[in-house]
């Protein structure tokens, strides 16, 4: 494993250690072959997982289905959840992760 890959792991390992209820994230879940990603605010922290309730509302654009709605509670797993934990399922800083920021200049 390279040393790049170490760091990013700490970063993911710490971020996730310092988050406590009422701390803004950025949630990411799939559903039904679907990706959607939200801002939310952790209302409960477990061992293997977060709860995050969406700050505001995800449409889902399918016939027939309401969305997200602002307020709607989330559960994504931590990185402790090998299994359950993707970069499509799981809560991040608002901001992203430094190696996923680019540079709009």
């Amino acid at each position: 494993m390279t040393q790049d890959r170490i760091n990013r792991l700490k970063v993911i390992c710490d971020f996730e250690k310092d988050l406590r209820i009422g701390s803004k994230v950025r949630v990411r879940w799939t559903n039904s072959g679907r990706y959607f990603a939200a801002l939310a605010t952790i209302s409960k922290v477990n061992a293997k997982s977060f709860r995050a309730t969406l700050d505001e509302a995800v449409d889902y654009a399918k016939p027939g289905d309401k969305g997200y709605p602002a307020g709607q509670n989330m559960k994504a797993p931590s990185f402790a959840s090998p299994v359950e934990w993707s970069v499509n399922n799981r809560v991040e800083p608002v901001e992203g992760y430094p190696w996923e920021q680019t540079n709009a200049g």
